[in-house]
């Protein structure tokens, strides 16, 4: 069975899951729950945080990010995705390795503001991204690239 996230990437992607702390913790909760891998085609591969490669796919994932949520949700407003800055260059790259070919910046970002350490990739309610600190203590939901997509919480 086909899914538009299937025509959109050729792989099944997404799995939401509600609130978190930080990128790395949300990352790390990624890599944990997809710690067997899983295989698309010939390739295996872990769950990492959420890519996204088009405004297509972008579309794809903020929508079903929004109809994922619950009535307790009704205040999430940003969205952790795989996008950081591991070396801390202000060099981009996808958590699960695959290439920068898309980007949606908020206007004046990324920033680094007042070089406070913004590393990690956000994106808002409007689609546009933001970069976060990895100290930032904020409840945040996250998409994993998982080998099938339903809603899930963690708490």
């Amino acid at each position: 069975m086909s899914t538009r996230m299937d025509r959109i990437r050729g792989l099944l992607l997404s799995r939401y899951f509600s609130k978190i702390t930080s990128w790395v913790e949300a990352q790390d909760f990624c890599r944990n729950v997809g710690a067997n891998g899983y295989s698309t085609g010939n390739n295996y591969q872990r769950s990492d945080l959420t890519s996204i490669h088009s405004a297509a796919e972008e579309n794809f994932l903020y929508n079903y990010w929004v109809s994922c949520r619950d009535s307790r949700e009704t205040d999430v407003r940003t969205l952790f995705i795989g996008l950081n800055d591991p070396l801390r260059n202000r060099v981009w790259k996808w958590a699960d390795g695959s290439e920068v070919d898309y980007l949606n910046w908020a206007p004046g970002e990324p920033n680094n503001l007042n070089n406070y350490g913004e590393y990690y990739g956000t994106m808002y309610n409007s689609k546009k991204w933001n970069d976060e600190h990895v100290g930032d203590v904020k409840e945040f939901t996250f998409i994993c690239k998982m080998p099938r997509y339903s809603c899930g919480t963690y708490n």
